[in-house]
């Protein structure tokens, strides 16, 4: 019976990385319907084990400039998305050193600088190299590619391609910038609730401590030839940070060799709870974002 057991399981994996394998399902695919915790995994995972152009950008941040990913499309393929919602820049820069080549360039959020990496998420990624080594070749071992999930979605899909052929189950589909919209929301609420139950014990580390380790990171990638553009997103003016704050930061950030985004008036745009950008705002913002990146690409300080 063991023996069985033994044979179908391994049979269900060799399908199952077969499938994976094929292409069959890509990623945004995959990714629809998952929780908070699990986008942020996935996202990281993509990042490490399948995106590997020659050369390429990479954005790191948290859930604020995470907005982005609701008008994606508008973005080149060489910027990769690494903003986490619920987590912070610290994050993203973990699993940045994780991979085995580093951004040309990288932009990074500055909004919350003073929160401070999650352990539980770093191990949840990767314990050890040999477990990231075994993710990297063998598909069907990342989270995405759970067959719980996998059936979950494909079940999904054929409603949706039913629903669209032959119209009998009736209902208009929301367009996928409402749908993501949703998502956000249900996720962020998610997100506060695991904050709630447990706290993680790095959130003690005090906000100078936290800052005097970013820009120790930020020199150790600009000395390793990565091109580092900090850039701040606008949100309420009730819950911006202060002028003087924001002044000094950029101030250090040039004296450093580091390139900077314009600000943007937090009067000038509107959130959906005093911290998010809404759909057409982000939308609005990323054509900044684009044209100040433009800026730099025409004096040729951007990799």
């Amino acid at each position: 019976m063991i023996k069985k057991s033994l044979i179908a399981f391994f049979l269900f994996f060799l399908l199952l990385e077969g499938f994976l394998r094929k292409d069959l399902l890509n990623d945004e695919w995959l990714r629809s319907g998952q929780n908070n915790w699990s986008i942020n995994i996935l996202n990281s995972q993509n990042y490490l084990y399948k995106y590997d152009l020659a050369h390429f950008n990479c954005m790191i941040g948290s859930s604020i400039s995470a907005r982005f990913n609701i008008v994606k499309e508008m973005f080149p393929p060489e910027i990769f998305m690494l903003p986490f919602n619920g987590l912070s820049v610290h994050d993203g820069l973990n699993i940045l050193y994780r991979k085995e080549r580093l951004p040309d360039t990288l932009f990074v959020e500055t909004n919350v600088l003073d929160r401070p990496a999650n352990a539980e998420f770093a191990s949840t990624i990767g314990s050890n190299k040999w477990e990231e080594k075994l993710k990297y070749y063998v598909s069907s071992l990342r989270e995405a590619h759970g067959p719980l999930d996998l059936a979950s979605q494909v079940t999904t899909s054929a409603i949706i391609v039913f629903r669209n052929k032959f119209g009998f189950l009736g209902g208009d589909l929301p367009n996928k910038a409402a749908m993501d919209m949703v998502r956000e929301i249900e996720v962020e609420k998610q997100n506060q609730e695991r904050k709630k139950q447990s706290q993680d014990k790095t959130f003690t580390h005090k906000a100078n401590d936290l800052e005097n380790e970013f820009w120790s990171q930020m020199d150790n990638l600009h000395q390793k030839g990565v091109v580092i553009v900090l850039f701040n997103m606008p949100v309420d003016c009730r819950n911006e940070k202060s002028e003087t704050y924001y002044n000094n930061l950029y101030a250090k950030a040039k004296s450093k060799g580091f390139l900077v985004f314009d600000r943007v008036h937090c009067q000038d745009y509107a959130t959906t709870d005093g911290t998010h950008l809404s759909g057409k705002e982000i939308e609005r913002y990323a054509h900044f974002f684009l044209a100040q990146r433009a800026k730099l690409n025409g004096s040729a300080v951007l990799n």
